[in-house]
């Protein structure tokens, strides 16, 4: 007896209730429905009896119960309890296969326990045998009484003479003898606590008694949500209680308070028609996104296939053609910009893009900026200004440099794109020592452009936000710059201010912590000697793009190396080991090839035998060219990782560098 009274234990003075319950031929049970569990169904001593159900364990009763309810109602039945998990009281009628009695009709009603603490949710109910007389069905006060605390006030009322006796009201128990009332004046009274208009004609039509009876028909009952000037929120339910001679003569009239529950889901309709508007802002976001990239895409498109063609019939004038190759190099610069600017927003947004951390130098790092920058200043007339008191405690630090060098890139190119025929850009970078590993470098990156507006600094870090519509068309932009800029200062841990005057100018400051390297060793020497000569350099070109392999191979023949080049990864392999030891000083490897990768490629050279295979330079020059793709290539025993579509200057400088270190070591 212990589990049905912890089953229970929520009502009060449970053995007169189970006196009445006896009386009216109810009986109460419980069900507790636990993840991953079968259900365990608890029942009192009087649905036990009226339900013929004896088992060995709580779950083995659910099982019983659940398979002698008539194939019909299983439905209706399965509804009522996920109506009721979801906080919905629900009650049902249904035919029951009692293993003596046979088919029986039973009435059930149920709610959720909300003070349950155990694993789970517990639902408790009634079950009311109507077999005897369907038609008739028994007086609900004990029902009332044992649930009385599901409902604010209970009402039952006489449609034959339009009476109505209070059975609760209030939150209270009526006690003695309840007040007599016309049932039609107490519903006036609840029609005169709702303002609104609609949900007041609505409560009149769900109130009216004379159309109860059709309503009711089914012997379900029936539902009405308003809102009191008195309560808030409230549910008022009408149920059949009483037929004679098969006509429907008494119901209950139950109110309920739901005003939290109402507010719950109010709130979360709020919260859909939210999260629909912001659906739909980001779909027509997307769909500008799309038009503009398409625009901004075709434009450099349709200039280089426009100068190319223009170059082919220029052959013969060199002016001219050498105008159609500057201006095509332009229209590919800036189209790789906006695919880059893409790829990274997406990346950053969706939370893929590895920020990986590795030894750097930060004067190179700086010198490499400005090389870039200054190439790009030149082409638009912009002088670049370095502040002279550029000096560092700590050169050689520990971070992600490669992040670092695009915030950079990324902010004086804005600066460069939005600035006035014959201005200038200053960078400005200060060291602050932290502690004895730390360091916080603040760039600052300061023009004579045109400015931005205070109201245009507030979404300034917004995705394709632009000052103006011009902004795209006179200036190329695409409006990710700053936004690409500022998710990739926020994942550095660092942070970023603006300042900017329409018409004066902008100032940018970004400041990152960086880790200093103490177990890098400063050489003067190697900073004062000069470029290393790559005449007679040879080098292994693994590349599979016949197209690629003829521009590496001019560019590399131009600086004065021999070139060796292997259509795929196992070619690459067969040449190399093919080869005397020595034969090849530096292999620049294609990372996406048929027939042998060059991930695999070079895993199969780092581990052979041969004495050059362990310390011959692997440098991938590759269009994978995000900062995990860069990982990889590390992981895989590859020394530098150089990014399609590559800059001659760029891959000369790796290439000094390896030739360089590679002198240094022998």
């Amino acid at each position: 007896m212990s589990e049905k009274i912890t089953a229970f234990n929520q009502l009060n003075n449970a053995e007169t209730a189970n006196m009445i319950l006896r009386t009216a031929k109810v009986g109460i049970w419980s069900i507790i429905l636990k993840p991953d569990k079968r259900p365990e169904y608890y029942l009192d001593d009087m649905a036990e009896e009226f339900a013929g159900l004896h088992a060995e364990s709580p779950e083995e009763l659910f099982e019983q119960h659940a398979a002698r309810i008539d194939l019909r109602y299983k439905k209706r039945m399965d509804l009522l309890l996920e109506n009721v998990k979801s906080g919905k009281p629900d009650e049902a009628i249904y035919e029951y296969r009692h293993p003596q009695r046979g088919l029986i009709t039973i009435r059930s009603g149920a709610r959720l326990n909300p003070d349950y603490k155990g694993p789970g949710v517990q639902i408790y109910g009634y079950h009311q045998d109507i077999t005897e007389n369907s038609q008739e069905l028994m007086d609900s006060r004990a029902v009332v009484e044992t649930f009385g605390n599901m409902f604010f006030a209970v009402y039952k009322v006489n449609l034959e003479d339009n009476t109505l006796i209070r059975l609760k009201s209030g939150g209270l128990m009526e006690s003695g003898a309840a007040e007599i009332k016309k049932a039609t004046e107490v519903t006036k009274a609840i029609v005169y606590t709702i303002s609104n208009p609609e949900m007041r004609q609505k409560f009149a039509e769900f109130a009216d008694l004379s159309t109860l009876p059709e309503r009711l028909r089914s012997g379900k009952s029936i539902s009405c949500e308003h809102f009191s000037n008195v309560y808030g929120w409230c549910r008022s339910s009408i149920a059949p209680l009483k037929y004679k001679s098969g006509k429907l003569t008494e119901v209950l009239f139950i109110v309920q308070e739901i005003d939290d529950e109402k507010k719950k889901e109010l709130e979360y309709q709020k919260s859909l028609v939210e999260a629909k508007l912001e659906a739909q802002s980001a779909s027509e976001a997307k769909t500008q996104f799309l038009n503009n990239m398409s625009h901004d895409i075709r434009t450099p498109m349709n200039a280089i296939i426009g100068l190319t063609n223009i170059a082919k019939k220029s052959l013969d004038n060199k002016e001219d053609l050498k105008d159609c190759l500057e201006k095509i190099e332009v229209s590919s610069k800036h189209l790789l910009a906006l695919i880059n600017g893409v790829l990274d927003m997406s990346k950053l947004e969706s939370g893929n893009m590895s920020f990986i951390e590795g030894p750097f130098n930060l004067v190179e790092l700086l010198d490499e900026v400005l090389t870039i920058t200054n190439g790009i200043a030149k082409d638009n007339e912009i002088e670049v200004v370095l502040d002279d008191e550029c000096k560092f405690e700590y050169r050689h630090l520990i971070g992600c440099s490669l992040h670092f060098r695009q915030v950079l890139i990324n902010i004086a190119s804005n600066a460069i794109k939005y600035n006035k025929p014959g201005g200038y850009i200053k960078h400005t970078i200060r060291e602050k020592v932290i502690d004895s590993s730390t360091v916080e470098i603040t760039a600052t990156i300061k023009d004579s452009g045109i400015g931005m507006s205070p109201e245009f600094l507030k979404k300034v870090f917004e995705p394709f936000a632009q000052e103006s519509d011009d902004a795209r068309t006179q200036y190329a932009g695409s409006g990710l710059g700053l936004s690409i800029v500022k998710l990739m200062v926020d994942n550095l841990g660092g942070r970023i201010e603006i300042n900017s005057e329409q018409g004066v100018g902008t100032e940018v400051s970004v400041t990152i912590p960086f880790k200093i390297n103490k177990d890098a060793v400063y050489d003067e020497q190697d900073e004062e000697e000069g470029e290393v000569s790559l005449e007679g350099v040879q080098i292994l070109l693994v590349e599979d793009n016949h197209i690629n392999q003829m521009v590496a191979q001019r560019m590399l023949n131009d600086i004065g190396a021999v070139v060796t080049v292997a259509n795929n990864g196992e070619q690459a392999l067969d040449i190399f080991f093919g080869s005397e030891q020595g034969t090849f000083d530096l292999i620049l490897m294609d990372i996406m090839m048929p027939v042998l990768d060059g991930i695999s490629a070079t895993k199969a050279i780092r581990i052979s035998d041969r004495e050059d295979a362990k310390k011959i330079p692997i440098i991938a020059m590759t269009a994978n060219a995000f900062a995990e793709d860069a990982q990889k290539c590390i992981e895989a025993g590859m020394d530098k990782h150089i990014a399609k579509p590559f800059e001659a200057d760029k891959v000369v400088k790796v290439l000094q560098e390896w030739v360089k270190k590679e002198h240094h070591e022998n």
